[in-house]
């Protein structure tokens, strides 16, 4: 991922894309390859804060310093930018 990129794939199961200049969706696959993706969550960004909203815990928003570690909170993994 550079900088916000408009569209983004994590070892091709993990997709970030950019809703606006603020805001990115971001989608995953199960283990076939066929499987269509499905919503994981969104992040937005805030001055040079991000919050990450897991669409599985909705009421719950991290927020942390880096579009990766936002990723990566969504993901319950590593990344790296």
């Amino acid at each position: 991922m550079n900088k916000h990129d408009r569209s983004s794939s994590l070892l091709g199961r993990v997709s970030v894309a950019e809703v606006s200049p603020t805001v990115w969706r971001v989608r995953g696959r199960g283990g076939m390859v066929s499987e269509a993706p499905v919503l994981l969550g969104f992040i937005q960004r805030f001055g040079n804060v991000f919050e990450a909203m897991d669409t599985t815990r909705p009421l719950e928003k991290i927020y942390v310093s880096s579009m990766g570690s936002a990723v990566a909170s969504i993901t319950g993994g590593t990344v790296t930018q």
